[in-house]
């Protein structure tokens, strides 16, 4: 079982806030999760994959990230390979559009402030 960082951020300007703190750690049982599977505990929020240089990717409803030996990897809904996550991690990693990714990040919907 693998498990993948979710950071809690307050904007998605690009990259990951250098101040963005680890809010939960979300288990992967199968080595492979969807958008969809992602706890939905936190109603509406946006997610995003966090690459190795801190970019931030959409991760939408059919995305996927795989954990293998140690590595996390994004793959988008649009190149998705049912059969790929059982593949070796050499295969995953020449899938043309699988990026290595460390986390995911967790944007909350904002917040309605009500005029007085």
């Amino acid at each position: 079982m693998s498990t993948i960082p979710v950071y809690k951020i307050s904007t998605a300007k690009g990259k990951l806030p250098r101040d963005a703190e680890v809010d939960r750690d979300v288990n992967i049982d199968n080595g492979f999760a969807y958008a969809r599977d992602l706890p939905k505990d936190q109603e509406n929020c946006t997610y995003y994959a966090v690459t190795e240089d801190n970019d931030l990717l959409l991760f939408t409803i059919g995305d996927q990230v795989i954990a293998k030996e140690g590595t996390m990897l994004f793959m988008p809904e649009s190149l998705a390979n049912p059969t790929l996550p059982f593949q070796d991690l050499k295969t995953c990693l020449e899938q043309k559009g699988v990026i290595k990714v460390k986390a995911l990040a967790m944007l909350p919907p904002p917040t309605q402030v009500n005029p007085v």
